[in-house]
C-alpha cells in the first residue's frame, strides 16, 4: 500500500522508521512535514542505544494523490485543520488513520468526510521523544492497537487491517476500538495532567501526596464512562495507571513536554472530553476534578 504519514512529531517519525524498514519499495512511503527544512534523512536512536540515519522521502502532491493509507500523526487539536488542508488530494478509496491522544476528534470531523472515507483510530503505548526536530529516540517498547471508527469501504478496511498488523511490531486489530480509546483515556486523564501541573516524571505521580487526587480522577472517570455505556472498575483502572506509571517512570509525559516547550496541550481532548461527556448528560458535577485539571493545564499555556 502506498502510505503517507502526515506529521513529523515523535510518533510520526517512529512509525515512519518502522515502515521504511519493511516496505518493499521506499517510494511506497512518504512524509508530510510543516518544516521548511527538508533533510534527506533523520537520526533515530533505538531502544538499545544504536543510532542510525533514516532515509526520508518527503511527500509530493503525487504521493498524496496516490496514497492508499494516510496516517495523521498530529496533535488532537490540529487534526481537523490538517485534514481540511489535504482532503481534496485524497483519492476516495484512501483510508485515513488518526493517531493522536484523547477523544472527540472523530466526532468533530465533517459528516462529508466521515461518509466518504474509511477512518481508523491508532493507539500506541510506545515511548518516543524528539531530541531535536530531526532527531528521535525510541524510549520504551509498547504496543499498537487500531480499529475502524466507521464502516465505509469494506474492501479498503480489509487491506488496511492486513497492512497494519503485518507491518508494525506488536500491533493488534480491535473491531471495537472505542473501548480501547477509553482505556487509554483512563491512563492519560490521570498521568498527563498531574505530570504537567506539578512538572514531574511519570513515576512520580505514584507519590503519596498525589494519592487522593489520583483516586478522585479515577472515580470520576469510571462514573462518566458509565454515562457513555462503558463499564470500568476503579480498582482495575487504578492498577493500570500504577502499572503504566511504573513502566514509564523515567519518561516525561507528552503533556509535560508540551508545557515545558510552551506548546498547546491536548488537555481539551483528554480531561476536557470527560467534562464534555458529563455536560452532555447534564451531570457536569460528576467531572469536578477533571474540570479543575482542565483549567489548571490550560492556564499553563500562554500563546503570547
Amino acid at each position: 500500500m502506498n502510505t503517507v504519514i502526515i506529521g513529523s512529531g515523535a510518533i510520526g517519525l517512529l512509525l515512519y522508521q518502522q515502515l521504511i524498514k519493511i516496505l518493499p519499495s521506499r517510494r511506497q512511503l512518504a512524509l508530510v512535514s510543516r518544516q521548511a527544512e527538508k533533510p534527506s534523512a533523520y537520526q533515530y536512536q533505538a531502544l538499545n542505544g544504536e543510532i542510525e540515519q533514516i532515509s526520508l522521502n518527503h511527500a509530493t502532491h503525487s504521493d498524496i494523490n496516490n496514497a492508499d493509507l494516510i496516517i495523521v500523526c498530529v496533535k488532537a487539536f490540529a487534526v481537523n485543520q490538517v485534514i481540511d488542508q489535504y482532503i481534496d488530494q485524497f483519492k476516495p478509496s484512501a483510508t485515513i488513520v488518526l493517531a493522536h491522544n484523547g477523544m472527540g476528534v472523530y466526532e468533530a470531523l465533517k459528516d462529508s468526510i466521515k461518509q466518504k472515507f474509511a477512518i481508523y483510530s491508532l493507539l500506541t503505548t510506545h515511548g518516543s521523544k524528539k531530541m531535536s526536530y530531526w532527531e528521535v529516540t525510541h524510549t520504551g517498547m509498547g504496543t499498537i492497537d487500531f480499529g475502524p471508527l466507521n464502516e465505509i469501504n469494506p474492501s479498503a478496511q480489509i487491506n488496511t487491517n492486513h497492512f497494519l498488523t503485518h507491518h508494525f511490531n506488536r500491533c493488534s486489530y480491535h473491531h471495537n476500538i472505542r473501548q480501547m480509546q477509553w482505556q487509554k483515556l483512563a491512563i492519560n486523564c490521570v498521568i498527563n495532567p498531574i505530570t504537567a501541573i506539578y512538572q514531574i516524571k511519570n513515576g512520580d505521580v505514584l507519590q503519596a501526596q498525589f494519592d487522593d487526587l489520583r483516586t478522585k480522577l479515577i472515580s470520576e472517570f469510571v462514573t462518566i464512562a458509565r454515562l457513555a455505556k462503558l463499564d470500568f472498575s476503579e480498582q482495575a483502572v487504578n492498577e493500570t495507571v500504577e502499572q503504566v506509571a511504573r513502566q514509564t517512570a523515567e519518561n516525561t509525559s507528552s503533556m509535560l513536554s508540551d508545557v515545558l516547550a510552551g506548546r498547546e496541550t491536548e488537555i481539551e481532548f483528554i480531561n476536557g472530553y470527560l467534562v464534555y461527556i458529563a455536560c452532555l448528560y447534564q451531570q457536569e458535577e460528576l467531572a469536578h476534578m477533571h474540570l479543575a485539571m482542565l483549567k489548571q493545564v490550560k492556564s499553563l499555556f500562554n500563546p503570547n
